[in-house]
């Protein structure tokens, strides 16, 4: 149970889930299991996590025998340390367009069904969620002590081209230098524009490597920005 400290968002459905009657376990494909319930999935390797989900659900049951009370934590046994190590995809989180036209979200082991519409209720949902965050931590950085680049982003035209290849080099250039201009654009009429996201580093040239908003960083730095 969590103490919230500010909602950063929030819509409301009016629909029920896509799957809002499905609950199954699944023998799947090389010895996983996945447990579904609604619309998200669980996949559970090696057995021994199977164990241990089984286990807690169990000695919750038999603990609850319909005596829990409203408004009152309730701490089932089970140790996390019990749990093995072993996160079967857990260095994962994409976004995936079925063709059915449902869309998966996967995060690490986990796997949630959403419906177009609600795909698109969530990308404005996190949106709000991150300017509401943002809002919390923005600071005024010298753009100087920045690096802009990485290894999807190039400092030359060249480089793009000796990277990407001299069509797909040269469209990507164009596209970054289109969406520049429609964020300086955007700037200079006052709008709403998410900070550029960073970390510290240890480089003799810079003290920051950006981690997101290459464009922004660059339409600053076009307009005349300092910071």
């Amino acid at each position: 149970m969590g103490h919230i400290k500010r909602v950063l968002a929030k819509t409301t459905l009016d629909h029920m889930p896509l799957f809002f009657r499905m609950v199954r376990m699944e023998a799947a494909e090389e010895h996983l299991l996945h447990l579904h319930w609604r619309d998200m999935r669980i996949l559970l390797w090696p057995i021994e996590q199977f164990k241990a989900l089984y286990d807690v659900v169990q000695q919750g049951y038999e603990q609850w025998n319909g005596k829990f009370t409203p408004k009152r934590d309730i701490y089932l046994p089970g140790s996390p340390q019990n749990i093995p190590d072993e996160i079967v995809l857990g260095d994962i989180m994409s976004l995936e367009e079925q063709t059915n036209g449902v869309i998966h979200f996967h995060y690490r082991d986990l796997r949630f069904e959403l419906a177009p519409v609600d795909f698109i209720r969530m990308g404005k949902l996190f949106r709000e969620a991150m300017f509401s965050y943002a809002s919390n931590w923005d600071t005024l950085i010298p753009l100087e002590d920045i690096n802009p680049y990485d290894k999807r982003h190039w400092p030359t035209e060249t480089k793009w081209i000796e990277k990407r290849g001299e069509k797909r080099g040269t469209r990507e250039v164009k596209e970054h230098k289109d969406g520049i201009q429609v964020v300086a654009d955007g700037i200079e009429h006052g709008g709403k524009i998410f900070p550029i996201l960073v970390e510290k580093i240890n480089h003799p040239d810079y003290k920051y490597q950006r981690l997101d908003g290459f464009k922004r960083y660059m339409a600053y730095n076009y307009l005349g920005f300092t910071t």
